[in-house]
Parts: C-alpha cells; structure tokens; sequence
C-alpha cells in the first residue's frame, strides 16, 4: 500500500454540471448532485463517478462486481437514502450515494483492519485529541443501525485514534463522511502497535495501582488489629 498522503488531488469537476468542486465535498455546491458514488479499495477514500484513480492515494478503480449476497433497500442511518452496493470488493461495503457514509458488518471490518496492518509502514503517528473528537461527535444525534434499529454507540477506534465510529454490537460499523479513510490511514501510520503499546502501558499501571491499594489494605488492617502498633503523634 502506497503512503496516503501521495497522490492527492484537490479538486475537479461535478460529472453532472461541470462545477468546479473540492475533493472534500460529498455534493455538488452548484446542483446538488451526489459526487461520491464509489470507494476507493486500497485506502478507503471517496471517489467520484468521473475519476478512474483514487484522488488520495492514486490507486486505479476497480470496476468489476464483487459476488457475496447483497442485502436490499438498507437505509442510510444519517438521511435515509438507500445504501449502495460497491464494486469490487472481497467483503460486503455499503455506501450512501448522499451523504458519503459507509456501512460495513463487524468481520469484513476486521478483515480490512487486518489486511491494512499486514501492509502497514512504520512512519509514526500523531495521536488527535480522542475528547475533543467524542464532544464533537456527541453535538450530532444519535443514529440507528441500518440492519436492526437499534441506536448505535459511538466509539473511539483503537481507544486513542480520535477517530469516532457508530458501532452496532451485532451488525456492524458505521462510518460517517471519510471516516473508514481516517482509520485506514492511522492504521498504515502504525497506530494499532501504538494503541497496542498505550493498553499494555494502562494495564501495567492498572496492576500497579491495584498492587499498591492491596497493600495499604493489609497494613491498614494490621493496624487496626494489632494494638501494639500506635499512630504516629502529631
């Protein structure tokens, strides 16, 4: 896998109207029309209908349909458009041809996070502030899961990415505009060895603070059973 950084295009022009439009747009400002209609399967980003190679890492498009069963008329849990099979793909992906967010059951998603890591390049990692990203994501309602109903919880991807994805715990993961490119990219920038390292740290320290509180509670209770030991005067 190529750097996700290489190859970026800014901008380019609406398939529909011809507008001037920036790659960070799901829509067309001038018509409305929808600019993302299909994912790019390297690194996850949107692609417009009218690119053959992805704007944020210059893989070329794949065409060709994938041939796993398909679930009908699933519904965009952000504005209720119907979900979009997408070409080209080894695991089930479902986008929004509105809104650009992507659905993805809890096994393909794993899968990608495997296939991502094994290609990985170590090139570090800036962690973004994890509780600024959960406020910011809090400000918007609470979504339901496509497949069930069920409202779904936000999470904090890996627990320190800042990177945070509607989950539901028995159909899959949802991910508003760009969001699976994020995780893409902080997994290629090596921060699952880092997420790994930070929970090895917390849980090191967990048992250190548990060591240490069990230790006080025996001397406290020493203390409070044995009347030879006396408290130290003022």
């Amino acid at each position: 896998m190529e750097n996700l950084d290489s190859h970026k295009i800014t901008a380019f022009n609406c398939p529909n109207c011809g507008a001037a439009a920036a790659v960070n747009s799901h829509a067309c400002a001038y018509c409305g029309s929808s600019l993302y209609t299909r994912v790019c399967a390297a690194c996850f980003s949107a692609v417009s209908i009218n690119m053959n190679h992805c704007p944020q890492c210059g893989a070329s498009v794949a065409e060709s349909q994938r041939g796993a069963e398909i679930k009908n008329n699933i519904k965009c849990p952000a504005c209720d458009s119907t979900l979009e099979i997408q070409a080209g793909y080894d695991h089930p992906l479902y986008a929004c041809p509105q809104c650009g967010g992507l659905w993805m059951d809890h096994d393909s998603f794993q899968l990608v996070c495997d296939r991502i890591e094994r290609q990985t390049l170590e090139q570090g990692y800036k962690f973004p502030d994890a509780k600024a990203a959960v406020a910011e994501k809090s400000r918007r309602a609470y979504i339901r899961c496509p497949e069930c109903g069920v409202i779904m919880t936000p999470k904090n991807f890996a627990k320190c990415s800042g990177i945070i994805i509607d989950c539901c715990r028995k159909h899959g993961n949802w991910f508003d505009w760009q969001e699976l490119h994020q995780v893409a990219a902080f997994i290629q920038k090596g921060g699952m060895s880092k997420s790994r390292k930070l929970e090895l740290d917390r849980a090191v320290e967990d048992a250190r603070r548990e060591r240490d509180s069990r230790n006080f509670g025996s001397a406290l209770k020493r203390f409070i059973s044995d009347p030879s030991i006396k408290a130290p005067k003022d």
